[in-house]
């Protein structure tokens, strides 16, 4: 599997083992692209936390607010600072638009990292956005539900070679 890529799944199949890894069908899974929909809000000033449903199970889902106190891209030379700092601020303006707040009921996509916290599993969520279309749900029930059935047919088929070379 690779790392970098999130495993899109259903929550029913996350389990957290004693020593805080997810796994999903018996793979090891860090990050995951999930659609459900919002069924408790809190609000904090640094965070935004939440839980989702996706029909199969729920988690709490975290989203840290951006902190503009802090820039990421700030080794600039001195002389170029502001100018640079100026056409940064437009392009942030202009591509970060901040995400209304969530509302009960809310279809969402979230994108993030698993953790356990207070013994409980959450999403971190990097990447959250709201689905608009709920087509999109049924779609990702389809996707998930081919990529399970031929993963078994895969291994029914991998045990039936082995049984044969048995024989």
């Amino acid at each position: 599997m690779n790392s970098k890529s999130c495993t899109k799944l259903f929550l029913g199949d996350l389990e957290v083992d004693e020593t805080k890894i997810f796994f999903a069908r018996n793979k090891e899974v860090s990050k995951v692209d999930v659609i459900g929909t919002v069924v408790r809000l809190h609000d904090c000033e640094s965070l935004q936390k939440f839980d989702i449903d996706d029909g199969t199970g729920i988690i709490q889902c975290v989203k840290f607010h951006a902190d503009d106190s802090e820039d990421e891209c700030s080794s600039v030379d001195e002389e170029d600072a502001s100018s640079d700092e100026d056409a940064l601020e437009e392009l942030k303006d202009i591509l970060i638009k901040p995400l209304p707040p969530l509302e009960l009921g809310d279809l969402v996509n979230i994108r993030g990292y698993l953790n356990v916290y207070k013994e409980q599993p959450q999403i971190i969520a990097y990447t959250l956005r709201r689905v608009s279309d709920s087509n999109e749900e049924w779609f990702r029930i389809m996707e998930i539900d081919a990529k399970l059935r031929a993963s078994e047919t895969s291994a029914s088929s991998a045990k039936k070679s082995i049984r044969g070379q048995r024989v």
